[in-house]
């Protein structure tokens, strides 16, 4: 337990990992151990594997709007170059759902046939094919198709943050909630603070999932391996949730149609 500590705060405070990342890490270690107990590499433990892992706590994670999608469309940036370089990229990973690794350097040497776009995925290492959409195209446009060079994502992040105090959807405030040991502590914050390059990848999913596109489908261009993988990027919010609900239940209310019976016309055989 004393190393189980050590390596807990380590992913915390030294890497500054998020509680569901330092979970799965803590699982990682405690499924070698479960193993080799079962396969007698080592006869036993002097902990309780019940009390190794720690809590799965679900981060302050956001997906936007389209709403909010549309107003960081529109938004007026013609006098500050470098938030509006960074505002095209998001965009792109909002119409993709690649994560930042791919779209922070997508190039016109990953437009196929002027009708797919199509990258090797940076960190699983296989490649991903999908539309090339309109809005993926005018964003290539206003480059002459020579986009921006990419910069770091500490750096964007602050960027985006910056860009997103300029939006006025965003500056609707999101209940969070952080963790002091054990203690629990809830405030609320403006959205724009909580904006990351992830939120792109979420924003994509959540965007698509509501409008009822079938997760398998949207798993072509995430490029996740099961759909509960991608359920975890689905951040739908109480509206998004009702216009669901409502959807399906204008579409089971419909009269089903029914089907003519075909006349046959008969004629006597010569």
């Amino acid at each position: 337990m004393e190393f189980r500590n050590k390596y807990v705060s380590y992913l915390q405070n030294d890497l500054g990992l998020a509680d569901s990342t330092t979970y799965r890490r803590v699982k990682y270690v405690k499924t070698i151990l479960t193993y080799a107990l079962n396969s007698n590499y080592i006869d036993k433990l002097n902990i309780n594997l019940d009390l190794f892992n720690t809590k799965d706590r679900t981060g302050n994670k956001i997906a936007l709007s389209e709403n909010e999608v549309h107003e960081l469309e529109t938004i007026d940036l013609s006098g500050a170059k470098r938030l509006d370089e960074v505002r095209d990229r998001f965009l792109l990973g909002c119409y993709t759902g690649l994560r930042y690794s791919d779209f922070s350097r997508l190039n016109k040497n990953h437009i196929i046939d002027d009708k797919y776009i199509q990258i090797e995925q940076q960190k699983v290492k296989t490649p991903v094919t999908i539309p090339f959409t309109d809005k993926m195209r005018r964003v290539f446009l206003k480059y002459d198709f020579e986009l921006p060079e990419p910069i770091s994502e500490q750096k964007f992040n602050q960027y985006l943050k910056e860009l997103g105090a300029k939006c006025d959807t965003l500056q609707r405030l999101q209940e969070t909630t952080t963790y002091i040991g054990n203690r629990e502590r809830k405030e609320n914050v403006p959205r724009y603070s909580l904006m990351t390059t992830h939120t792109a990848r979420r924003t994509f999913a959540t965007i698509y999932s509501a409008k009822g596109i079938d997760l398998e489908v949207l798993r072509y261009a995430t490029g996740h391996t099961t759909t509960t993988a991608l359920k975890r990027y689905i951040k739908l919010d109480d509206k998004q949730k009702a216009d669901i609900l409502r959807n399906e239940i204008e579409r089971a209310s419909k009269p089903k149609l029914q089907k003519e019976t075909p006349i046959i016309e008969l004629r006597s055989a010569r």
